[in-house]
């Protein structure tokens, strides 16, 4: 995206914005937006982003789409406060605020996912936001999208949930959420929406992490000191019990060098994702090539469940 200009909106998605905004109540109003995949969803997040801006409201953006992220890297869900309108269309790789989700998409990291994002919108919330707005992924059919966008509803507690979609395919989402007395509007997708191909969103995800590690280095642990989090069934011979804070079924590979990692202080915020280059389990030690980040802060290792894809 270049200029706010060149955004095609449209007049409901407009209409909508402005009833938002001019109804919005301090100290902070929150919207969660849905829709399938290419729906234009994060186009509407932005624009909405923007308008609040343009209100002179300090915006939280949370982007929680994990696979085709805007903010941060993919396998992330990252947040950041925006002050001005053309910020918005300035894609950041490297954002204030990151949660390492460790994969592409939401099946089989639900909590990871739904946690993370609860995470990233108390981060906003605590930077003084004034308006939140919370774009999340397109995974929305049958149960699992169901139960993933009730759950995130649930937890995080949006003043409104906008949901955008080409006819009545998200209303088994919705109603239940009405009948829970969430606050819902619906908007038509935008006719300038274009549907992109599995191998261009691939290559939209191996573009972001070319750019997110570029000028990285090899950061050396002793992985000892630390502790593991979702660290695969067939991993955990390699640590001791009291390092696991948490584990997953079985990978088909018994190693974790090509994973994406999440570097995290004693928060679980992450610092900086990271690629397993080696890991020696006699030496315990392990490099990862990640951005700069101060190593003494790091006291945990989330291992993802793949790598760059």
């Amino acid at each position: 995206m270049g200029k706010l200009s060149d955004l095609v909106i449209p007049s409901d998605w407009e209409t909508l914005a402005e009833r938002i905004l001019t109804s919005a109540r301090k100290p902070c109003v929150k919207g969660m937006v849905i829709g399938g995949v290419d729906s234009g969803k994060t186009t509407f997040c932005k624009f909405l982003v923007a308008r609040a801006c343009d209100a002179e409201l300090g915006a939280g953006f949370v982007d929680a789409d994990v696979g085709q992220s805007t903010l941060g890297p993919p396998s992330t869900i990252a947040a950041k406060i925006i002050r001005k309108p053309a910020e918005v269309l300035r894609d950041d790789v490297r954002p204030p605020f990151l949660r390492f989700v460790g994969g592409m998409s939401p099946a089989g990291r639900l909590f990871a996912c739904v946690a993370g994002a609860r995470r990233a919108l108390d981060w906003v919330l605590e930077s003084g936001a004034q308006f939140v707005v919370i774009d999340t992924t397109g995974l929305v059919d049958g149960e699992l999208g169901k139960e993933l966008k009730t759950r995130k509803a649930d937890l995080l507690a949006p003043d409104l949930v906008v949901a955008i979609s080409r006819e009545t395919e998200l209303e088994h989402i919705l109603a239940p959420l009405e009948k829970l007395g969430v606050s819902v509007e619906r908007l038509r997708r935008s006719q300038a929406a274009v549907a992109r191909s599995p191998s261009v969103r691939q290559r939209f995800r191996l573009d972001k992490f070319q750019e997110y590690f570029r000028g990285s280095t090899v950061h050396e642990f002793s992985f000892d000191q630390l502790a593991i989090a979702d660290c695969p069934a067939n991993f955990a011979p390699h640590f001791a019990p009291g390092q696991i804070l948490s584990t997953l079924p079985l990978l088909e590979r018994w190693s974790p060098v090509g994973l994406l990692v999440g570097l995290e202080d004693a928060t679980g915020r992450c610092l900086a994702v990271g690629l397993v280059e080696s890991f020696d389990a006699e030496s315990k030690r392990m490099a990862v090539r990640a951005p700069a980040v101060d190593t003494g802060l790091v006291r945990c290792v989330r291992i993802g469940r793949s790598g760059i894809e």
